[in-house]
Parts: C-alpha cells; structure tokens; sequence
C-alpha cells in the first residue's frame, strides 16, 4: 500500500513529515493525510515531488509510482511493472 511505503521511506531516510514537505514542496499536512490513507488517490505531480524529496531512483523510484497506481485501482490493481506518471 502507497502510504505504509511512503511512511516506511521517509522513516528509512530519519526524516519528519515536516522535513519531507518542506523537499518535496508540499505540506506537513499532506504528508500525514497520505501517510494515513485519508488522500486515497495521490496526484501524479505529488508521487513525484515525494519520490524526488525521498530521492528516490531506480527500482524504488518505480515501486513507489506503481504503489501509487495500484491504492488508486484498489480491488482492480494487478501486477504491474514501471509506470510512467502522466506530466
């Protein structure tokens, strides 16, 4: 699930949600709500400003987008591979 792997990298990287919004150019508020899972369907311009404030790349980069897309498929969600976000 995209919020327990968003919390679980910004724990990984000892930051705050305060410290996380502040890279990612969001608010602490943000942050919490999408750590909770009351934001259920992230936008794809805010998985990539979390994915650059956790600097993450690569495999991780990637499975943090995908988790993003499947919360948002839920029961639908299927197996994916690398998604590329919509600019």
């Amino acid at each position: 699930m995209f919020s327990q792997l968003l919390y679980s990298h910004r724990r990984r990287r000892a930051l705050s949600q305060e410290d996380l919004a502040r890279r990612a150019g969001l608010t602490a508020r943000s942050i919490r709500n999408l750590e909770v899972g009351s934001v259920r369907t992230p936008r794809p311009g805010t998985v990539r400003r979390l994915a650059d404030g956790l600097a993450l790349d690569g495999a991780d980069r990637e499975r943090f987008e995908s988790a993003a897309v499947a919360t948002y498929l839920g029961d639908r969600a299927v197996e994916v591979g690398p998604v590329a976000l919509p600019l």
